[in-house]
This record gives structure tokens, C-alpha cells and sequence, in this order.
């Protein structure tokens, strides 16, 4: 009884943190609707985010990858892409944003939740690093910026 009590005091502790973490890497709006959105400008890096509701390192995942998103929203030499994989339904939807953007094969080779593969922006074949739930939040923004700094130098 007491156990049970104790759990259901970490829920209700972390059920918010969950929630924001959800967010952090739901499908945008357009994607939800099922329509494709194509990257407007060349970025240097894409960051192609894999997550599914049910995955519990997505959750972990989620509050340091909307604040590096939310640190790197106006630089425009990153893109962020979200790949839902929680149903058929959402596969699919992703299948068609990874081939509206020149991802196909990325998506293909990596379908596991819970991890951001930074992509070349030009070469949209090469995986430059991957970003992990363990990775605290600046670790995650200073991998992408490093990325960035690879393209830009041509050392990717």
C-alpha cells in the first residue's frame, strides 16, 4: 500500500515534466495533419528527431531537446525535423516529410526512438553525430553547433 502511494506521489511529480518533454518533440501542427512541410532555406545541419509517445528516452529526451530548439530557433544554418513513429499512421506521414526533404535514406537506415541524428543540410546521406537522452540539455546544443562548425569549415 505504502509502495503504491509512493508511486502515484512520482507521477503526479513527474507527470509534467513528461508532458513538457512530449511537447518538446511532438509533430507540428501540419505534420499532425498529415501535409509536408519542406524545408524553406539550405540549413548546414538538419537534426532529424525519431520519437514515439510510448518511448520512455523520448520522454527523458525531451525538456534538453526544446531548450537546445528553442536556443537554436533563429539560426538558420539548423533544421529541425520531427519523425513520429508511434503508429502506422504517424510512420507513414514521416516516411513522406523524410522524402519531401531529401531524407529518404536517413529515415530508412534509422527508425529507433529516442535519438536526433544530425544530418548534412547538403548531403542529406551523412549522419555527422547523434544526439541521446543521457547527453545532458548543453551537451545536445554544443554537439550541434559543432556539426554546424564542420559543415561550415568543410571538415564533414
Amino acid at each position: 500500500m505504502k509502495q503504491l502511494k509512493l508511486t502515484r506521489i512520482l507521477l503526479a511529480l513527474t507527470a509534467p515534466t513528461l508532458a513538457i518533454g512530449l511537447q518538446a518533440i511532438a509533430p507540428t501542427p501540419a505534420q499532425a495533419q498529415g501535409k509536408m512541410e519542406k524545408m524553406d532555406a539550405k540549413p548546414q545541419v538538419v537534426a532529424a528527431i525519431f520519437y514515439a509517445d510510448w518511448c520512455s528516452k523520448c520522454k527523458q529526451m525531451g525538456p534538453g531537446m526544446m531548450k537546445t530548439m528553442e536556443n537554436l530557433k533563429g539560426d538558420s544554418s539548423v533544421k529541425f525535423i520531427k519523425f513520429d513513429l508511434t503508429n502506422d499512421k504517424t510512420k507513414a506521414a514521416s516516411a513522406k516529410l523524410a522524402a519531401a526533404n531529401g531524407l529518404t535514406q536517413v529515415w530508412e537506415a534509422n527508425q529507433s526512438t529516442g535519438q536526433v541524428l544530425l544530418v548534412k543540410g547538403t548531403q542529406r546521406t551523412k549522419v555527422l553525430g547523434t544526439l541521446v537522452s543521457t547527453q545532458s540539455q548543453p551537451s545536445m546544443e554544443n554537439k550541434v553547433k559543432k556539426a554546424v562548425m564542420m559543415v561550415e569549415t568543410g571538415k564533414a
